[in-house]
C-alpha cells in the first residue's frame, strides 16, 4: 500500500524518508522526488507491505511538524489494489 507524503524538509534524502517511515512497518519501496541536482523537493511515495503500517504511519505523521515544515501524508488512491478494500 503506498503512502504519498508532502512537507518533509529539503534537507531529507531517500534514507532520511525511509527511516522515518519505516518506524510503522517494512518499507517496500521510497521515492523522493528531487531536482536534477539532487535537492529534494520535498514530496513523493513510500509502499508498505501492508495496508495496516500505511495507514498507522498516515495517522501519525499526517500534520507532524519535522524541522519547522508540517507534514502531509495520505493513502494513494489505488482503486485497483485489492488490499485496499481490506
Amino acid at each position: 500500500m503506498t503512502v504519498f507524503f508532502e512537507g518533509v524538509p529539503s534537507t531529507y534524502t531517500t534514507n532520511d524518508v525511509q527511516e522515518l517511515f519505516a518506524q510503522f512497518g517494512t518499507v517496500k519501496s521510497t521515492f523522493l522526488v528531487t531536482r536534477r541536482t539532487g535537492q529534494s523537493l520535498c514530496f513523493g511515495e513510500v509502499t508498505f507491505l501492508s495496508l495496516r503500517e500505511a495507514r498507522q504511519a498516515v495517522m501519525v505523521l499526517n500534520g507532524k511538524e519535522i524541522l519547522g515544515k508540517v507534514v502531509k501524508a495520505s493513502i494513494a488512491n489505488t482503486d485497483h489494489d485489492p488490499e485496499r478494500a481490506s
